[in-house]
């Protein structure tokens, strides 16, 4: 029960990281997938034809 507190830390800074870097990608995707398309539903990927 000593070293509670330490694997605590290491698990929430991995779940911290990992949601952080889930958000940043769906993000990223999302604006990559609006870049090439000149629609005017702006950044909306799922509006536009072709894709």
């Amino acid at each position: 029960m000593a070293g509670w507190k330490r694997v605590f830390g290491i698990i929430w800074t991995g779940q911290l990281i990992s949601t952080l870097s889930s958000s940043i990608v769906g993000y990223a995707v999302v604006f990559w997938l609006s870049i090439p398309c000149a629609c005017p539903a702006g950044f909306n990927p799922f509006t536009c034809p072709g894709i």
